[in-house]
């Protein structure tokens, strides 16, 4: 009886606590900028900073909900500050590629949390991509700030199961369907900040 309950309460945190214990406060973006949004951008990003500071905690562990900042699983075994820097930057990079506006700008970007499936949640159930990031905005001409630091929460859902292997058969990988949304983050996040 005891362990039914441990059971029964783990997989209600795992399930109906991890948006609530992850989201810091902040609702997560809206997943589709429409193309005259991103043409009405003030911004032209000139280059991205990437920072994943190796303060925060990686953890390897299969299990549903591994207890740490970073969670990957897209890549070989490495350093995973190093992959996930370069998943952020080409994210990023491939949201940027569109804007065409008047004020050329620097992105500096420091990640807060990139909690992508472990292979046990990502063949069972699914969950969520908790990804949150820090975002400056500086002139690319002066260096001067144009919006300062705020944090920008870019989680969307995960499948689980047979979901996640059909998403897996048409190529749409963990990594692959991480750097659309963060493409569709950063244009929406750029579309909606006007320049100052």
């Amino acid at each position: 009886m005891t362990r039914a309950i441990f059971l029964i309460l783990g997989f209600l945190a795992i399930t109906g606590c991890t948006r609530i214990d992850t989201n810091f406060g902040m609702a997560s973006t809206p997943l589709e900028t429409s193309r005259s949004a991103v043409a009405a951008s003030p911004y032209n990003v000139r280059k991205i900073n990437v920072d994943v500071p190796r303060s925060l905690s990686v953890s390897e562990a299969n299990a549903y909900f591994p207890r740490a900042d970073i969670v990957w699983r897209g890549d070989p075994f490495g350093d995973r500050h190093a992959q996930v820097a370069r998943i952020m930057q080409s994210g990023l990079e491939k949201g940027t590629g569109a804007l065409r506006g008047r004020t050329p700008v620097v992105l500096d970007i420091r990640v807060q949390r990139f909690h992508a499936l472990s292979d046990k949640a990502r063949y069972s159930f699914g969950g969520v991509h908790n990804i949150v990031f820090a975002m400056q905005i500086r002139s690319a001409a002066t260096g001067q700030v144009v919006q300062p630091w705020r944090l920008i929460n870019a989680e969307f859902p995960a499948a689980g199961g047979t979901a996640a292997i059909e998403e897996e058969r048409r190529g749409l990988t963990q990594k692959v369907l991480i750097e659309r949304r963060l493409a569709q983050v950063i244009q929406y996040e750029l579309s909606a900040t006007p320049a100052n």
